[in-house]
């Protein structure tokens, strides 16, 4: 009896861990921290504050492509992305590649 459920955690713990999973790769940035704090009747409370941006660069792509399609449909070919000496990178790279596939020159 005992090594069946042995088995049957084996099971379950391997029904939990799916590495086969289609999600899609999402990038997390964390762009700011701040600490909170709240005086009340029995002290200090403190607490955190985090902004974070998820995104997927898939998608980012797809976006760009639909900018493209109605973008031309607007008779617009030329676009520019200004970010001075910087270079762009991540999804934002990944949205003005998308609207080159698209039809757009940068």
């Amino acid at each position: 009896m005992s090594s069946d459920l042995k088995q049957l955690n084996k099971v379950k713990k391997n029904s939990r861990r799916n590495t086969n999973s289609q999600e899609p790769k999402l990038v997390e940035r964390l762009i700011k921290i701040s600490r909170v704090s709240k005086v009340t009747k029995g002290g200090k409370k403190l607490s955190f504050r985090a902004i974070v941006v998820v995104g997927d660069c898939d998608a980012s792509r797809i976006m760009g492509e639909k900018l493209a399609e109605r973008s031309l449909k607007r008779n617009i070919t030329k676009i520019v992305f200004d970010r001075g000496p910087y270079l762009y990178h991540g999804r934002i790279k990944a949205l003005a590649d998308g609207a080159r596939a698209g039809g757009l020159q940068f």
